[in-house]
């Protein structure tokens, strides 16, 4: 992955290992616009919403990276509105959905329990 280092001010290829499961296979993957997404920095780790329904988790101190799976049932589309956004006790994601003419909305604090998310 292509990462700017505010150190050197310069763009450098660092690679990043995944701990835990996969999102899911290529041929379930979509790929398509990425200016829907959103991201969050907290703690030397960076949250980034990825177009197959999951957020990853992105640590910037060991090279790891981890896949985060929205609750059972919940679909994180990029057709709905979905935000990460942080405060002083950690990263939330929220998602509006008017799927169908209601509209609900849903919050979840990612954090970490016993090594997983």
């Amino acid at each position: 992955m292509r990462v700017f280092s505010s150190g050197t001010g310069q763009w450098e290829n660092r690679t990043y290992v995944r701990e835990g499961e996969a999102a899911g296979t290529v041929s379930t993957t979509r790929f398509g616009d990425f200016y829907k997404h959103h991201a969050a920095y907290w703690k030397g780790e960076l949250y980034v919403h990825c177009e197959s329904d999951f957020v990853i988790r992105i640590s910037l101190s060991n090279g790891k990276f981890q896949v985060i799976k929205p609750p059972e049932g919940r679909k994180l589309s990029i057709f709905h509105g979905l935000y990460l956004g942080k405060s002083e006790k950690g990263v939330y994601c929220a998602l509006v959905d008017d799927e169908d003419s209601l509209c609900r909305l849903s919050v979840w604090i990612l954090k970490e329990i016993s090594g997983r998310s």
